[in-house]
Formats: structure tokens, C-alpha cells, sequence
């Protein structure tokens, strides 16, 4: 991430260019934990902001993955939660550039917002936008089932609202194919990562502000958002970690059930990390190369 903005000592404008794997506090140690922490919050700002390389890249493996699932689920839908309003605006234009499908756009300067935010909720045929995009509306304890794919392209770290986001994709379709893993895409600011790495404890979370607050997580619109004082210059990066049942695996790692995972209508990650566990990846790789290559055979004989 590159940005630009006012230091908190000199006052002068500064320039930024910092990894999420930096740590901040040994590159600026005159700065107070406060100070950081602002500084940190910009790089996740810079991240998600909708004129970079790694959100364009966010949003087609998203929709990429969202397509796959809808494959057997062909209403499945997915949630990008957005900085502000206006940043909603500019995701929404940024989705129908890169997928072609028009996007449901949801937040309190959108006219018919709630009606549209019903629509995309009741509306189970194939034909019927991809993604929905918003602020935080959809925090405030709407069920919309059929969400699999969410997007966090904001920049707020506290936990409860990352768990309340999270319960947006965790809800279980009893008209939809059996298979219903959800995929979660975000950055790798070292608190988001933590909270995924204790995915369980997340679950846990969800559960309990569900039964004291009888089924809804609470929250509001709170789109009017904040002035933004940091100039992003550019942010890019790859998606190299995947994150199933509190384990990270690499992505170069599940590229060998890929196949698999196709035929068995399974999310990759998820066969990757139960053949994992059962000490069975070697054999499905071992497995499905031969069945590629009888496939493969199939094909050659049916050409000649």
C-alpha cells in the first residue's frame, strides 16, 4: 500500500509505502500506540480503496468463485461491505466494469434502498444480480440466505463488527445444494487474520450477540462517513493464504485437489483441509492425475 498524508508529529505531508507483513511501531517509534494505530487504519483504507490493483484483483476472484458456486447453486449471491457511501458508489461501478452484472447497490442515499435490499433478499432465480454492495445495512440482522461470497472492503478491525459481517454468509439454505461453504476475502492486517485463525471462537461470538439480542446483530446505518484526510496512491498485492476451520494453508498448497474439488462440487479449500486432517491429500492427488489422464484418453479415442 502507498499513500499519502499529514505525519502526526511534523505535520508536514509524508508518503507511505508499507506491507501488511510491516511492522509500523519499528518503522515509526517516536509515534505513540494511538498514532500507529491511525496509521495502520490508512493502510487498510489504501487497501480497499476502489481505485487500486488489489481490490479489482479482490473483485474478480470473488466474483470467479461466487460464478463456480452458482454452478450448483444458481442463486447463490454475494456481499461487498464498503468504507462509506461514496465508496459504495464508486465498488458498485468498479463490480459492473470487471463482471458485466449490475450490482444491487444498498445504503441510505440509494432511493428504495430497503425495497431493493428486500428484492435481492427474496429473489432466488439465476437471473437476478450477482452481488449486493453496502455500508453497513446489512449488518442490522438481515437474513439473506443465499449469500456465499462477501468481500470486506473496509477498513473498521474491531472484532465484534468483523463477526457480525461474518454472520452475513453464515446461514444455512434448506432449498439449496447440500454443499454451502462460504468464502471470505480479505486483507491480512495481522487483527482480521487473527480473527479468522480463531474462526471457532468467531462462531461462538455470533451466537451469543444472536441470543441476547433475539436474532439480530444490532448496529446501524452509520453511512454518512468520516472526511477523509490520506491521498491513496496505489495498493496491489496477491491472495496467497487461505483460511478453513482455524488452519492457513497456502494457495499454492490446494492446487492439487482443484480437480477434486470440481467433480465433488466441493469448495477447494475446504476438501483440501478434510483430506488434510484424514492424511489422504497425497492419495487424491496420486487419485485424480490418473483420473485426468483417463479423461484424457477418453478424448484422444473419441477424436480419432
Amino acid at each position: 500500500m502507498n499513500w499519502r498524508t499529514t505525519h502526526p508529529l511534523t505535520g508536514e505531508t509524508q508518503e507511505y509505502d508499507h506491507a501488511f507483513e510491516d511492522n509500523l511501531k519499528e518503522f515509526y517509534p517516536d509515534l505513540t500506540d494511538t498514532q500507529i494505530e491511525q496509521l495502520a487504519n490508512q493502510r487498510n483504507s489504501s487497501a480497499v480503496s476502489a481505485g487500486t490493483d488489489y481490490l479489482r484483483d479482490q473483485i474478480i476472484s470473488a466474483d470467479k468463485e461466487l460464478q463456480t458456486i452458482r454452478e450448483t447453486h444458481p442463486w447463490a449471491g454475494g456481499l461487498i461491505v464498503c468504507q462509506i457511501r461514496e465508496h459504495a458508489d464508486q465498488v458498485a461501478r468498479l463490480v459492473f466494469e470487471l463482471t458485466g452484472d449490475k450490482p444491487i447497490v444498498v445504503h441510505g442515499d440509494v432511493d428504495g434502498a430497503k425495497e431493493q435490499l428486500r428484492s435481492f433478499q427474496n429473489d432466488t432465480s439465476s437471473h437476478r444480480a450477482r452481488w449486493l454492495i453496502t455500508v453497513q445495512m446489512v449488518t442490522e440482522g438481515v437474513d439473506i440466505k443465499h449469500l456465499r461470497v462477501l468481500v470486506y472492503a473496509t477498513s473498521k478491525t474491531a472484532p465484534l463488527f468483523w463477526t457480525q459481517v461474518l454472520g452475513r454468509i453464515l446461514r444455512y439454505e434448506p432449498d439449496a445444494p447440500t454443499e454451502q461453504t462460504a468464502v471470505f476475502y480479505q486483507y491480512a492486517d495481522d487483527r482480521l487474520v487473527d480473527y479468522a485463525l480463531r474462526i471457532q471462537d468467531a462462531v461462538e461470538t455470533l451466537r451469543k450477540v444472536k441470543e441476547d439480542t433475539g436474532g439480530s446483530e444490532g448496529g446501524s446505518d452509520g453511512g454518512t462517513g468520516v472526511k477523509r484526510e490520506t491521498e491513496v496512491i496505489s495498493a496491489e498485492g496477491q491472495s496467497d493464504t487461505r483460511i478453513y476451520g482455524g488452519e492457513a494453508f497456502n494457495e499454492d498448497e490446494i492446487k492439487v485437489v482443484e480437480d477434486a474439488a470440481k467433480r465433488l462440487g466441493m469448495q477447494t479449500t475446504k476438501l483440501y483441509a478434510q483430506l488434510k486432517a484424514a492424511g489422504g491429500v497425497e492419495f487424491y492427488e496420486r487419485l485424480y492425475k490418473a483420473m485426468s489422464a483417463q479423461d484424457q484418453d477418453e478424448t484422444d479415442e473419441a477424436k480419432d
